[in-house]
């Protein structure tokens, strides 16, 4: 399974599959995450603020639902999920 490191303030994964990667405790502060595929990635713990960038990333129920619970303190940017009805309740 890929482990995740990303630098704090800036990892540039654009178009990444992520798919089964293992990114607990990662700092995605700042990262761009658009496009990217985020199927079974472990996201346990992990740090991302309001200039993470998540438009167009695909995320899979299991992984927005660890979105949801992150996005009561921490407020990811998915835009493009609201406009389009995507947003997983």
């Amino acid at each position: 399974m890929p482990t995740l490191d990303a630098p704090p303030g800036g990892a540039l994964l654009s178009g990444a599959n992520l798919q089964g990667a293992d990114v607990r405790a990662a700092d995605l502060s700042g990262a761009n995450l658009r496009g990217a595929y985020l199927g079974g990635a472990d996201f346990s713990s992990t740090i991302y603020d309001e200039y993470t960038q998540w438009d167009e990333t695909f995320v899979p129920s299991q992984v927005g639902a660890i979105l949801r619970e992150k996005s009561k303190s921490q407020k990811p940017r998915l835009s493009l999920f609201s406009w389009l009805g995507l947003r997983i309740l």
